[in-house]
């Protein structure tokens, strides 16, 4: 598409394409189509958007996202979603330890800046945890929002047991740590008192179900 104005077909301003898209064969004609656009002060377009054989829509990258309700404010706009997997662990603050587990799974949903994750840890050994307990390997970064908080997002244990006998604990919360991949686990006891969860407070077989958000830097 050019502009009507009597000249040649040069600059462009869009143009929608077709193209093969896997490997051809008899009675296989894979295809895509792939949308172009010129931006304001150039000549010639370049993608913006295509639909694949297999069905998907994909935003090119270094596309600004999608727009919603005829909003045109940039920071509006959504521009990542993902769903994936990762494999969450413990560590310590005074001696990080290696601890080894029966399970550590996590999967976590992510909404423009916002992480949602979900774990299932089971212990089988401390490996030499000393210190206050934090939850690591989370998928992204977690964002500096509110400066000298150190905290950005919040999470909640689902289920958790196998705590060492007589700490008076009644529920245990995430606070993820700014600029890094952690969550730091606070405990609640019975007297209103709130620390931060340590080595001595669990036993080897320490098992817990838990919900963390936050936003994460953008990537």
């Amino acid at each position: 598409f050019c502009g009507a104005d009597g000249g040649d077909l040069n600059p462009q301003g869009a143009s929608i394409a077709a193209y093969v898209d896997g490997t051809a064969g008899a009675n296989d004609m894979p295809g895509r189509l792939v949308f172009s656009v010129t931006a304001d002060g150039s000549g010639s377009p370049t993608e913006a958007l295509r639909i694949t054989n297999d069905r998907y829509v994909r935003l090119a990258s270094g596309s600004g996202g999608i727009q919603f309700n005829g909003d045109t404010a940039a920071a509006n706009a959504l521009d990542d979603y993902e769903e994936g997997t990762f494999t969450p662990s413990y560590r310590g603050s005074t001696t990080a330890g290696n601890p080894t587990f029966t399970r550590a799974e996590g999967s976590y949903t992510k909404v423009g800046q916002l992480v949602t994750c979900y774990m299932y840890l089971q212990l089988s050994s401390k490996g030499g945890m000393v210190g206050d307990l934090s939850l690591t390997n989370l998928p992204y970064v977690v964002k500096n929002l509110l400066p000298n908080t150190g905290v950005d997002g919040a999470g909640f244990f689902h289920y958790h047991s196998n705590l060492a006998a007589s700490t008076n604990i009644v529920s245990l919360s995430l606070l993820p740590e700014d600029n890094t991949t952690q969550a730091n686990i606070y405990k609640f006891r019975e007297n209103l008192s709130v620390d931060q969860l340590n080595d001595q407070n669990i036993t080897d077989d320490f098992n817990v179900r838990c919900t963390v958000s936050y936003f994460a830097d953008p990537v």
